[in-house]
């Protein structure tokens, strides 16, 4: 089967479905197949969609069942426009999800079915990777890219490893935008003995912005120039000042400080493509002085299954870099003896660094100007952030990379072309909001961020909200809690590990009222009490709440398995509503 082009659309929520579909590209580049990736959201400049070329979709599942953002414009010009039409179009999908969420590859499942009844083609059927599988989404994506080599060139993917030359030499395209903000606070909101930094961060950005609830800030963050020092001096044995060209199209050049602090994020496990570059790299240098025959053949059989496109193959990078979090410095010091890559094979097998996406957590109402959400010209924005920071089954330190960035900024710091506000991905949530009767808000930990916007934005309003939240300790974690809250509101609270337990009884949970708010504090003899668990115990409460006028709404926050799941049934048990009233009436928002 020919086509003129192959056009691979992804739409990626952590960046794993743009490293599918960059590594699929790859491949067929190296076929001498004509290809190029962009976004959903790109796509739209390449309308109208051609009937030579075939379309790709490799789309991760976010929230609600919906797409990631940068999918999203084309997604509901896909849903809403009865214009589009795709008759004999050729495509394939391939969706990335967890079967451990209700919505598993939602996304991708409806993107498969809205092509199909819009006419187009579909040359294989949909694939749909799991997390939960032994192998991750590989063990789906394997078979599932055998079939779509069959159907293309007649024979599964062959599973030497090629690596298009065009593609070694490629420039990186760096994209700036005027763009700089001041950090305002940042301030921890955890307790110093709290096993977990959380911090509330504020910036002032330079923009007018009319907020929406679940609205979000993408940050960018940097790597630390010490780390990428120690890259550049000890792994590539190179000046940090040294200028290197790295734009596309012209002959833009930059440091490699610049490279690897801003551009490049050596900081990331590396990606499957990675290990090809790097296997290939080894083939075709020779064993060094130091190194004897039977440690370079070893050296090399190691290579060869980390850049296999097999189960094995994807099970040795689980095991030996994906599980521990390797980063790229890592792997490359592991094998620093044996293999160095140019700078032009670094550009093009090291991911981007990619932005970080946080729920805004306060409502943006503009000081000012009564309801205009800005503080003209400026926008105050305030993020709850949760520093990742531990160790691994092997001992190995890990802190994120948006975190440390986060937790070492300092108050009147400037940052140029780091943070910006973007619409959230549930586009029906402020019009549910604006309609709802009431609002039943449901949130562990950090979840509270989007619940706190909100109920600032409706604190005049008077719509009714119920919060429900857990945390472990009233002295530790009790985020937010100095807040007032307004009389629309009440909040419950579930402790996990409260100060002193009643276990005297077979079950304890003695209630004390406070400024709206209800606390906990007692727990289930032998376990500890979570969010789900306050839906037994006020089962009546909630009922009467959500049965307060004929549009209730139901925002759940925070991905924390198996919270979201356990909620939901708890409340089909409570209200006996049908799934599609489940449907309507429960929004999801997952970046708190």
């Amino acid at each position: 089967m020919n086509f003129f082009r192959v056009q691979i659309v992804f739409g990626s929520q952590t960046g794993t479905a743009h490293d599918v579909s960059t590594w699929i590209s790859r491949k067929l580049e190296s076929m001498g197949q004509n290809s190029s990736v962009v976004s959903g959201n790109e796509l739209l400049e390449y309308l109208p969609i051609e009937r030579n070329v075939l379309y790709i979709f490799v789309v991760a599942t976010a929230g609600n069942g919906e797409p990631p953002v940068n999918f999203r414009k084309f997604w509901e010009k896909l849903f809403s426009d009865t214009q589009v039409e795709l008759t004999n179009v050729p495509v394939a999908v391939f969706g990335l999800g967890d079967s451990k969420y209700t919505q598993f590859n939602y996304a991708s499942r409806m993107l498969y079915g809205r092509l199909k009844s819009l006419g187009a083609k579909t040359v294989i059927p949909l694939g749909c990777g799991d997390d939960q599988h032994t192998l991750g989404y590989s063990q789906e994506l394997i078979p599932w890219i055998d079939k779509l080599w069959e159907t293309l060139f007649g024979c599964p993917i062959p599973r030497e490893i090629r690596i298009p030359k065009q593609n070694r030499n490629k420039k990186q395209s760096l994209t700036q935008s005027n763009n700089a903000c001041m950090v305002l606070g940042n301030i921890r909101i955890t307790s110093d003995s709290h096993f977990q930094d959380v911090r509330k961060i504020t910036f002032r950005l330079p923009q007018y912005w009319k907020y929406q609830p679940s609205d979000i800030l993408a940050v960018t963050p940097r790597i630390p120039s010490s780390v990428a020092h120690e890259f550049i001096t000890t792994i590539l044995e190179e000046n940090p000042d040294k200028m290197v060209e790295v734009s596309q199209n012209d002959t833009k050049s930059v440091s490699l400080d610049f490279l690897f602090t801003r551009v490049l994020d050596i900081m990331a496990t590396p990606t499957h493509y990675f290990f090809e570059v790097l296997y290939t790299a080894f083939c075709r240098s020779s064993p060094g002085t130091d190194v004897s025959e039977e440690e370079y053949e070893l050296v090399k059989e190691k290579l060869l299954q980390l850049a296999s496109f097999t189960p094995e193959g994807a099970n040795e990078r689980l095991r030996y870099s994906a599980r521990e979090r390797l980063s790229v410095m890592e792997v490359l010091r592991d094998f620093q003896r044996h293999v160095k890559l140019n700078i032009s094979e670094l550009m093009d097998s090291i991911q981007k660094i990619s932005p970080r996406y946080y729920s805004v957590c306060n409502s943006l109402v503009s000081k000012r100007r009564g309801g205009i959400a800005c503080i003209f010209p400026y926008v105050d924005v305030e993020i709850c952030v949760g520093i990742v920071d531990y160790v691994t089954l092997y001992g190995r330190h890990r802190v994120g990379l948006a975190s440390q960035f986060l937790r070492d900024l300092k108050p009147g710091q400037i940052l140029e072309n780091t943070v910006q506000l973007e619409r959230g991905f549930s586009s029906k949530l402020p019009e549910k909001i604006s309609k709802a009767s009431c609002i039943l808000c449901v949130a562990p930990g950090t979840g509270i961020a989007p619940i706190r916007a909100l109920r600032q934005s409706l604190s005049k309003c008077g719509t009714r909200i119920l919060i429900m939240t857990s945390n472990r300790n009233p002295k530790t974690d009790f985020l937010f809690g100095d807040d007032n809250l307004p009389e629309n509101v009440t909040q419950i609270i579930a402790w996990s590990r409260p100060d002193s337990m009643d276990r005297s009884l077979e079950y304890s949970y003695t209630l004390m009222e406070s400024r709206g708010r209800v606390y906990g504090t007692g727990a289930e003899v032998g376990r500890k009490t979570w969010v789900q668990d306050l839906f037994e115990i006020f089962s009546n409460k909630i009922f009467e709440f959500l049965n307060l006028g004929p549009k209730p709404l139901v925002m759940i926050c925070g991905r924390s398995h198996p919270m979201p799941q356990q909620v939901v049934e708890e409340i089909q048990k409570i209200t006996g509503w049908t799934n599609e009233e489940m449907h309507r009436f429960i929004v999801y928002d997952t970046w708190g």
